[in-house]
Order: structure tokens, then C-alpha cells, then sequence
């Protein structure tokens, strides 16, 4: 999970991890990283696309191995 955290910008895994793990809302995250609600709400969703497509690739590797 670490590596498919560190395949992310630093700008989505901060916004994941302030709102998966510190429960911020999208207000929050928006305000503490200086953009729009808008914003932050679109990195937030390519971030959780992007996280799960690194996982998906991950766990097809394994089956495969």
C-alpha cells in the first residue's frame, strides 16, 4: 500500500489522506491546500482512480505470478 501511496503526486496523497484518514471534508482539504472546492474534489476523485488502478495492476501481477 505504501508503494501505490507513493505512485501518487504528493498533491492527491495529501488530499487522500486528509480525507481517508483525518476525515477532513472536501471544504477542509480545500481551504488547507489553497484551491477551489471544485478542485479539490476532481484530484480527490484521479487520485482514488489512480490508487486503484495501481492496485488492480498489483493484485493482477500476483495472480499471474
Amino acid at each position: 500500500m505504501i508503494a501505490a501511496l507513493g505512485s501518487l503526486g504528493a498533491d492527491e496523497r495529501l488530499a487522500l489522506v486528509l480525507r481517508h484518514v483525518d476525515g477532513l471534508s472536501i471544504a477542509e482539504i480545500a481551504d488547507f491546500v489553497g484551491k477551489s472546492v471544485a478542485a479539490t474534489d476532481s484530484m480527490l476523485r484521479r487520485g482514488r482512480d489512480r490508487l486503484r488502478s495501481y492496485l488492480l495492476r498489483e493484485r493482477q501481477e500476483v495472480e499471474r505470478s
